[in-house]
């Protein structure tokens, strides 16, 4: 009867464990952001609606560049689209329901009608990589609009051919190794492939299970948001993503999901015992 007892509890125990989440710096890319000192200086690193400071990686986020893309016109910064309201009437606005989480979202820009290197974020966590657990990230990916910007010295710049899409990468890594992806999912599935998806945020999602065995236990998780800089539409100088809301939670991967019906029953087993 005590091995019944241990058994059902294990099962209710397995049945009831929840996701743990797994700590990302600025994951929201919500904290002041000055880029190379082109925010006025009166926002004080708040980013208004309608503009985009461009310059250092987000705080707590570093530059992935292995072909050199921000020496050849990418860049890095952040994007504060408002929302359509922001705008005046028939002025298209970058994401009329602006951003997925807070305000923010960081962005890679390439100036550029041609192919070029793949670049992005990245950012080392504090976990590490630990056996028998199921790792699920998940991360809005846009597809910004044509537009102009609301504010100066942003609203200088004129409008912004903005049409197509450069393809994106969301890498879960440990040690500095790729273990899991999402590469262009979102694209390749039609779901974010066309002009139909400009000015719209989906969210990426993929799963990392790791056994015992996994060569890269112990070592720290990090994060990747990569462009993947495919020119797009002939012509067309600017080619962007933008990524939001980066989240990962942790889960033992033998965690069973019991239905609440099944639990009332074990607890109804385990009051006749």
């Amino acid at each position: 009867m005590k091995h019944v007892t241990g058994i059902l509890l294990a099962l209710l125990w397995a049945g009831s464990a929840t996701a743990a989440p797994v700590a990302v710096t600025n994951h929201s890319f919500e904290e002041l952001y000055l880029g190379n000192n082109n925010l006025p200086p009166e926002y004080g690193g708040v980013v208004p609606a309608g503009s985009f400071p461009v310059g250092d990686p987000p705080t707590g986020w570093t530059l992935y560049d292995p072909g050199s893309a921000t020496t050849q016109g990418g860049y890095v910064g952040v994007l504060n689209p408002g929302v359509q309201a922001d705008y005046p009437p028939g002025d298209p606005a970058y994401f009329p329901l602006g951003a997925p989480d807070g305000n923010n979202a960081v962005l890679l820009y390439f100036d550029g009608d041609q192919t070029g290197p793949a670049y992005g974020v990245e950012q080392a966590l504090a976990d590490t990589l630990t056996a028998n657990m199921r790792y699920t990230v998940h991360v809005d990916v846009g597809n910004i609009a044509s537009g102009t910007a609301l504010v100066q010295p942003f609203q200088g710049f004129g409008y912004y051919d903005l049409r197509g899409f450069p393809g994106y990468r969301v890498e879960l890594l440990a040690g500095g190794v790729v273990i899991g992806q999402d590469d262009n999912t979102l694209v390749t599935s039609g779901t974010l492939a066309d002009s139909t998806s400009e000015g719209v945020f989906q969210t990426s999602v993929f799963q990392v299970d790791v056994p015992a065995s996994h060569p890269q236990l112990g070592q720290p998780l990090g994060i990747r948001l990569v462009s993947r800089n495919m020119a797009d539409v002939p012509g067309v100088r600017g080619i962007e993503v933008d990524f939001d809301n980066v989240r990962i939670d942790a889960s033992p991967v033998a965690a069973i999901p019991l239905s609440p019906g099944a639990v009332a029953v074990l607890l109804g087993v385990m009051a006749g015992l």
